[in-house]
């Protein structure tokens, strides 16, 4: 009997949720990425929320300038928020406000984000957490990429680590999560059109993180995620409703072991099934009246205890009937499939009875079976021996079991038509001979049919005619009757094995179909001739079960790009592999050209010629003109596939040649343009030095000679700065990483610039604990130092400019602040590009020093940004981590200040 009753453990766990009567209710939206609509979708549910008559309150919402996001907050009550401690953040929530407020529903946008110093809690996931315990109903938004669980299989997705995350509980106590979902599609055109990012930005997402396989990959995992949380409230429904029955909402599989060696493969084959289903896995073993103790029941439990090694979860269940015990721990746990090993019966006896698998398809009506067989190895363990492997497509040999069953199915005809005989005409009698005859015929090969015609005329001559029990025909008309039954047999069976034989070649053809099939698909995800010659040998391996070996042409002739190493390959086949790279046709062992190479080798054909060759050891199955056909098949989609890709690279070299091209004239002239301003003013310095020198009076010659030298440090300036952004572009540069004092790197750069501030104040506010950072210091110097003259050129002239070094969260951050006209309209980042200039900027600038303080930031691991500046003016970050590339400990401040330096360059 199947046990009714609810799982314990989740009975518990419900309990325990429900155990604090004061406790709120937490709603979480969930994306894939930014831009889904999540924050919309919150505020479209909040006013339909207040329609109905609920206080709803907004704690915080950031619209991100977005005019959907504004639109749909329109008139929603929002709580005044605190100021945040963080130079130019936004302000944060006021926890102690909204719980002052005590709404029934307060709408709280990033769950992941994290609080500026100064407030209750670090993260804004602890604030939800304490408003859901103060009994508040909480409404938030999150994306998949900030779960915690998921953050290395994010980074290994998209390149990108997510700072910010969410432990997974918070998620797990959400009493609803509702999926917004978003087609990578859609989400484009939404980029594309400006609602979630201005146009520059939105063309760099498109390029980075919101590329589409980026996309598909976090939707697959919030669609998990999702999925997941369904999954654990269909089996508490099952539970509080007592429902025995198995739903088949998701996928788990259970698979059932005992003592025979099959079980061993059983265990594996349902590890592979359940990991390429992404679905969980039981195995469990029945302790029956055959399975107590002993031999028997060590084995049953080491078959336990390696799916428990593979990831199952394992069970004993103690039951007279095994099926029944079965069948109810598959309801139980939900199970939708159920994996059994096929019956081996080694005596004669065990015919007469259902096995194990009869019983539990018999009584598992709601559970896939799935059936596994035993292999020649698991037959040969129990001292059976596997019957001989028949290749598709070959004739089917006459075995004497075949021969058997045929005179077996006469002997039962003629004892049926004995016992009804005194009810039955002879004409009744044919046709059950003729019934008998055309079932062995579509049952049985051809030779067992003639068999079964032959001993059907033969018995019913001797048993049913007269005379009696003798082979002699008194009446020349039966020999007809005898002639109709022979032919009628022969023809059916005939056409029986047409059909057989049409079968196995239609199914060889979808197999075929199916297989090319799937080469296409595996041939078009890859991004290099490697992996392209990869997929290639593993399908021509799959698919002939033999020794396969791809080359490509490269430096110094063809080369192994994947596949088996040939041991036997020799000069010859080398010879042989060049021939066919160079004419395009096959070679080697089997065919008329060099046929004493070891290999065969077939040539992979391209748009413009061969672009590769596929050797392979021969096999059986491929000198038929369907296996040859299937292997130029396979050799036509490869070198189509490697075809394109080196068309791709061809693609790629000419656009990065032009851009060079762009880039060096785009250099060309702005260098030229910009050095012809200093240069005039040098010569006509030094030309009225030269013509009018004795007549001019010592404070003129000094203003000249001034001039001369200011235009001369703009020129080498401008000249150092090419040459920086020369070695940043080639890659040649690399940093030296040190522990630095960042203080003293900004006092560095401040002195640097002070002989061109013409008097201007610059402010420096150093951290308020000093610390160490693994820097370049030169690389930093001349960062802060591009940033100085940036706002220094770019500023105010009567405002001071501000420069401030701070650590926050293990990252060095650097700020300049001025208070000059601030940033252009547009996207901020694309001042980082190179050339590019502010509107209205004044003489003396290149254009370059932004996008060598980037590139000197991502040498670090960092990055840069700017931002408006409260009150007028403009920020430019650098943020890099604190102990990038480094290892080891991080020394003592105190033994950096008051000791010597020391020449190696590692802290000790």
């Amino acid at each position: 009997m199947t046990d009714p009753r609810p799982d314990p453990d989740r009975l518990l766990a419900a309990i325990t949720r429900a155990a604090d009567p004061r406790r709120g209710r937490l709603k979480v939206y969930l994306g894939a990425a930014a831009g889904v609509g999540k924050t919309v979708a919150m505020l479209r549910a909040a006013r339909l929320a207040r329609a109905a008559g609920r206080d709803v309150v907004v704690g915080v919402v950031e619209t991100h300038g977005r005019a959907e996001t504004q639109t749909e907050l329109g008139d929603l009550e929002v709580v005044a928020r605190r100021a945040s401690t963080r130079a130019g953040a936004p302000p944060e929530l006021d926890l102690d406000a909204v719980l002052q407020r005590n709404p029934a529903v307060v709408i709280i946008d990033e769950l992941a984000h994290s609080n500026s110093p100064g407030g209750r809690h670090p993260k804004r996931w602890q604030d939800v957490l304490e408003l859901v315990a103060a009994g508040l109903e909480v409404w938030t938004a999150v994306n998949i990429q900030h779960l915690e669980s998921l953050n290395d299989v994010v980074e290994r997705l998209t390149g990108v680590r997510v700072h910010e995350t969410v432990p997974d509980h918070v998620l797990e106590d959400a009493d609803e999560i509702e999926l917004i979902d978003l087609t990578p599609e859609d989400l484009h055109g939404r980029l594309q059109s400006g609602r979630v990012y201005p146009q520059d930005q939105a063309r760099r997402a498109l390029a980075g993180f919101f590329r589409r396989g980026n996309l598909l990959a976090l939707r697959q995992l919030a669609l998990r995620q999702a999925a997941s949380r369904v999954g654990d409230q269909v089996d508490e429904f099952r539970d509080e409703q007592a429902m025995p029955q198995v739903w088949a909402a998701a996928g788990r599989l259970l698979v059932a072991v005992g003592p025979s060696p099959l079980s061993e493969r059983l265990v594996r084959v349902a590890s592979r099934m359940a990991r390429s289903m992404d679905v969980p896995w039981h195995a469990v073993t029945v302790r029956s009246d055959r399975l107590r103790d002993g031999a028997d029941l060590e084995r049953a439990f080491a078959h336990l205890r390696l799916a428990e090694q593979l990831g199952a979860e394992t069970a004993t269940l103690s039951a007279e009937d095994a099926a029944d015990a079965l069948v109810a721990h598959a309801r139980r746990i939900n199970a939708t499939m159920l994996v059994l090993g096929a019956p081996v019966r080694r005596r004669p006896w065990d015919h007469l009875r259902p096995s194990l698998l009869d019983e539990v398809i018999t009584r598992a009506t709601d559970v896939e079976v799935h059936v596994v067989t035993a292999s020649a190895d698991d037959l040969a363990a129990l001292g059976i021996a596997a019957p001989p492997a028949r290749e598709a497509g070959s004739r089917t040999p006459l075995r004497w079991g075949d021969g058997l069953l045929a005179l077996l199915a006469i002997g039962g005809t003629t004892a049926l038509a004995t016992w009804f005989e005194p009810w039955l005409s002879e004409s009744d009698v044919i046709m059950l001979y003729l019934a008998a005859v055309i079932v062995s015929s579509f049952r049985l090969p051809r030779g067992a049919s003639a068999i079964a015609a032959v001993f059907a005329a033969l018995a019913f001559n001797f048993f049913f005619t007269e005379p009696r029990f003798t082979l002699y025909v008194h009446d020349s008309a039966y020999w007809l009757t005898f002639l109709i039954v022979g032919a009628v047999g022969l023809l059916v069976s005939t056409l029986a094995s047409r059909v057989r034989r049409h079968a196995r070649q239609v199914q060889a053809r979808e197999r075929e179909a199916r297989e090319l099939y799937r080469l296409a698909r595996r041939l078009a995800l890859c991004q290099s001739g490697e992996e392209v010659a990869q997929v290639t040998a593993e399908q021509v391996r799959s698919l002939f079960t033999c020794e396969v070996s791809v080359l490509v042409p490269g430096a110094g002739g063809l080369r192994a790009a994947a596949g088996d190493p040939d041991p036997g390959a020799g000069e010859l086949d080398r010879v042989t592999a060049e021939w066919v790279l160079a004419h395009g046709e096959a070679a080697g062992a089997g065919t008329h050209t060099l046929p004493g190479a070891h290999r065969r080798y077939l040539p992979l054909p391209g748009r413009t010629g061969c672009v590769g060759v596929l050797g392979l050891a021969r096999s059986s199955g491929m000198d038929d003109p369907e296996g040859r056909r299937l292997l130029e098949t396979v050799a036509s989609l490869a070198g189509e596939y490697l075809d394109r890709l080196q068309v791709e690279r061809e693609a790629r070299a000419s656009r990065l040649q032009a851009e060079s091209e762009r880039l060096r004239s785009t250099l060309l002239q702005s260098v030229s343009h910009d050095l012809r301003t200093p240069l005039a003013t040098v010569t006509g310095a030094v030309t009225t030095l030269l013509d009018r020198g004795a007549r001019l009076d010592e404070e003129t010659r000094h203003e000249l000679l001034q001039r001369i030298a200011e235009e001369s440090r703009r020129l080498e300036r401008m000249l150092e700065g090419v040459l920086h952004m020369t070695r940043l572009d080639s890659g040649t540069l690399r940093p030296t990483l040190e522990w630095e004092l960042p203080d003293e790197l900004v006092g560095a750069a401040v002195a640097r610039v002070a002989p061109f501030a013409a008097g201007r104040t610059i402010i420096v506010h150093p951290p308020p604990e000093p610390f160490l950072a693994r820097l370049d210091a030169v690389l930093i110097e001349q960062l802060l130092t591009n940033y100085l003259e940036n706002a220094l050129l770019h500023g105010s002239s009567d405002a001071p400019v501000e420069i401030s070094v701070r650590l926050h969260q293990g990252e060095v951050i650097f700020e300049v602040a001025d208070r000059g006209p601030g940033l252009p309209p547009g996207d901020p980042a694309r001042l980082f590009d190179k050339f590019v200039r502010g509107p209205g900027a004044r003489r003396g600038g290149s254009g370059l020093g932004l996008a060598i303080s980037q590139a000197a930031a991502r040498l670090h691991g960092g990055r840069t940004w700017a931002r408006p500046r409260e009150g007028g003016g403009a920020v430019f970050v650098a943020a890099m981590p604190q102990g990038v590339g480094g290892s080891g400990e991080l020394p003592e401040v105190e033994s950096i200040l008051h000791t010597p330096p020391s020449p190696d360059p590692d802290p000790p």
